[in-house]
């Protein structure tokens, strides 16, 4: 987005009387010290000195502007909005007020009156490219995005040395799922103006989309090196690394964006995450409770502090959570998948079912969801539509170990050893710590009478948990039918 000041600074010298000639000659003087204030970023000075030259010139419509200007950049909108309509009002044809006063309803989401003002700009000067740039801006912002775009590439057409127009047009492109024609874009952008840490970090949003997560990295410390408290960068940065499972870099990251003023509930809520995924469970439930502090009506972050008492062992208190991520949104599948989980583990099977199915009409593709409803239906002894579950889930999760654990446990109740065997083995395949998947290949080998790779894979699933009751169970049987009767003692005791 673009701001402009008005560039006729053209003094009218009276000649005919020495009073007027004075008072001109010190409203110029203020005039140059507020516009050399401003250049130097001191805002409060330029505002004092506007202030001074429109005591001694208030009928003047271009300090009023320009003292708007400096109004605007210091955050205080009403103010700055104020002073453009006395400079409209004054001069109802000061083309750059227009689009000034667009620039300030734009920040204060007001779409219509920012394209009414721009509008009214083009009518005045049908090449003006700002015009056209911050009107498209406001159609996308709006909802219009052929209208948008067409602003967009007006703006371009004018004037194709104006890097802001291609920044913009990058965004729209992008949302609309071209991210290499949003690429395009933004490198546009960028070789027209190296200066813009905004459009790093749409170029480096881009550049995820596509895969480039070491290009994105870039783009985004570029960004943090033009503007040290870029809270998008750093907030694009711990996602990068949270994906990437550094939670760590992660959590130091949303640090970075907290730290740099940022009150978003979403970096709570996902520092929260990073703290549950590194074990610092009372910083996760400090940053859900500061998340759901700033927004009541986060379900997410109700859902994740829901995730984090069940593992805390507060089952009440995640039930509690997961209602009420759903009373806020209750087509959010991914808690009505937890909440499916804490009634499972009550043994209400009848309510985990119900909970999994609706997960599941709400994101056909939630690959949890399916894997679960696998589980409870082999715990209903529905042996082959828990397997069938299970498929679905590794249709859209291939990698889904705890799918193939569970279609393995369905696969060995319909005595489909050769099946069952295989799916643990990719279990393992995925991960190799996976306890789960080592007792429930020993009990398949131990069925088709290999204790001795049973026994291998019991030993193996307690070395990894050693309080894993139902592998230990398990081995004591297996060394019982082995004929270590004292090491099977021990075991089942």
């Amino acid at each position: 987005m673009t701001l402009r000041r008005d560039a006729a600074w053209v003094l009218a010298v009276l000649l005919s009387a020495g009073p007027a000639w004075s008072a001109n000659k010190d409203v110029s003087k203020y005039e140059d010290l507020g516009s050399r204030k401003y250049s130097q970023g001191d805002l409060n000075g330029a505002i004092s000195a506007f202030d001074q030259a429109l005591r001694l010139d208030p009928k003047s419509a271009r300090i009023y502007n320009d003292r708007g200007l400096a109004r605007y950049d210091q955050g205080s909108l009403d103010d700055a909005i104020a002073d453009y309509d006395a400079a409209i009002r004054l001069d109802p044809k000061f083309e750059d007020a227009y689009v000034n006063r667009a620039m300030a309803r734009n920040d204060r989401s007001d779409w219509d009156g920012a394209i009414a003002d721009d509008s009214a700009a083009l009518q005045l000067n049908p090449q003006d490219a700002y015009a056209y740039n911050n009107r498209g801006w406001s159609r996308y912002r709006k909802g219009d995005m052929p209208g948008g775009l067409a602003d967009l590439n007006q703006a371009i057409a004018l004037d194709p040395k104006l890097a802001q127009p291609y920044a913009d047009r990058g965004v729209l492109k992008r949302e609309q799922g071209d991210a290499r024609a949003a690429l395009d874009d933004f490198d546009r952008a960028v070789a027209l103006d190296t200066t813009n840490p905004d459009t790093y970090v749409n170029r480096a949003l881009a550049r995820r989309d596509l895969s480039d997560d070491a290009g994105a990295e870039s783009d985004d410390n570029k960004a943090i090196a033009l503007k040290p408290t870029e809270v998008d960068a750093y907030s694009d940065l711990g996602d990068m690394k949270f994906d990437a499972g550094d939670y760590a870099a992660a959590a130091n990251n949303y640090d970075a964006a907290i730290r740099n003023g940022s009150k978003d509930t979403d970096l709570f809520n996902k520092r929260g995450l990073a703290h549950y995924h590194l074990g610092a469970t009372d910083a996760a439930e400090a940053d859900y409770n500061e998340a759901l502090s700033l927004n009541g009506q986060s379900a997410s972050a109700y859902a994740n502090r829901a995730n984090l008492q069940r593992y805390l062992g507060n089952s009440a208190a995640a039930l509690a959570d997961a209602n009420r991520a759903l009373e806020i949104d209750p087509k959010f599948s991914d808690a009505l998948n937890d909440r499916g989980v804490l009634k499972q583990a009550a043994n209400d099977v009848a309510g985990a079912e119900a909970d999994y199915r609706q997960a599941i009409s709400c994101d056909p593709k939630n690959a949890e969801a399916y894997s679960n409803l696998g589980s409870v239906l082999v715990d209903e002894g529905r042996y082959a539509e828990g397997a069938r579950a299970c498929t679905q889930a590794l249709n859209y999760a291939s990698r889904f170990a705890q799918a193939r654990d569970n279609r393995g446990v369905a696969e060995y109740h319909l005595h489909q050893y050769r099946d069952a065997m295989a799916d643990f083995d990719s279990a393992l395949q995925v991960d190799p710590d996976d306890q789960q998947a080592y007792n429930n290949r020993g009990l398949t080998e131990q069925m088709q009478g290999d204790l001795d790779s049973a026994l291998f894979d019991y030993n193996r699933a307690l070395d990894i948990a050693p309080s894993y009751t139902q592998a230990r169970t398990n081995r004591g049987w297996a060394e019982y039918r082995h004929g270590d009767w004292l090491a099977a003692l021990r075991d089942l005791l």
